[in-house]
């Protein structure tokens, strides 16, 4: 299940970190990233190495 909340924050379905920038999507579900979306650990939750996060895209999931 993809959980966005009210402020379109995407939640990652793996970790549950929040992600600013483009998630991986694989089925109906919302990751942070290739590990996260494979079952692995990730370390998406850590600050960047350059101080400041991907630039977030537009991504849109209708779910009926």
């Amino acid at each position: 299940m993809t959980r966005i909340r009210y402020t379109n924050t995407v939640i990652c379905d793996g970790c549950g970190v929040e992600v600013t920038w483009t998630p991986v999507l694989r089925g109906e579900k919302t990751f942070c990233c290739q590990q996260c979306a494979q079952g692995l650990a990730c370390e998406c939750d850590f600050p960047s190495e350059e101080g400041a996060a991907k630039p977030a895209e537009l991504v849109t999931m209708l779910t009926y």
